[in-house]
């Protein structure tokens, strides 16, 4: 019952829908962090040193709240599969590593803060591709590249087949053309919110059995 009141409360549903604007700030803050730690040790500049412990301890507590609503959020969403559960633990990893980090920021030997806030920031980038993934589907970054793709199903058929305006049995091309017509639509629309990492609505459209059951 508690758990029933919690889902439902709308300060909870509120503060979870914060993750994706404060998941941003870990991100940009803990890159900033590791750029000027890399000029501090290429300039031994005393000033950079000091905005680089500033930077840390915000970007290690905004991670901490990104992690908490984060955590809410799945809670509340339908995502489900490895994507999330890589996205929740790679978010999780990074605010301990960020944690790490500032407890050795005052060793003697900066060595250990670096290395620390260097695995950190391949953590929160890790963490935010996967999250992309969730948001925007799987070939969120892969869908833009040159190589190694192949053309939109759309493009592989030279169809005009439109079946509103279409009476009569259906041929075997046509029915070809028609099933990768619906797949294309499914594939570049559905299947970000409706397919194997995310069911929005309890939907799945990722199969013929999901999409029958969803019917």
């Amino acid at each position: 019952m508690l758990l029933e009141s919690t889902e439902t409360f709308w300060l909870w549903q509120f503060l979870a829908r914060l993750h994706p604007l404060l998941v941003h700030f870990p991100i940009g803050l803990l890159c900033m962090a590791l750029f000027m730690e890399w000029i501090d040790w290429k300039r031994k500049n005393a000033k950079l040193r000091e905005a680089t412990n500033v930077l840390t301890l915000v970007g290690a507590a905004s991670a901490m709240f990104a992690v908490i609503f984060g955590w809410m959020l799945a809670g509340q969403e339908e995502a489900a599969g490895d994507n999330l559960e890589i996205h929740r633990w790679a978010g999780v990893t990074t605010l301990v590593l960020a944690l790490g980090a500032l407890y050795v920021m005052k060793y003697p030997s900066r060595l250990p803060f670096r290395v620390l806030l260097f695995i950190t920031v391949m953590g929160v980038s890790l963490a935010g591709h996967y999250g992309a993934m969730l948001t925007h589907g799987d070939d969120y970054l892969s869908s833009t590249l040159p190589f190694g793709q192949s053309p939109p199903l759309a493009e592989e058929s030279n169809s005009n087949f439109a079946l509103a305006s279409f009476n009569g049995e259906l041929s075997t091309q046509q029915v070809e053309d028609l099933n990768l017509e619906v797949r294309t639509i499914l594939a570049h629309n559905c299947y970000s919110c409706h397919g194997e990492a995310k069911s929005k609505g309890e939907l799945k459209l990722d199969s013929k059995d999901a999409i029958m059951k969803g019917g």
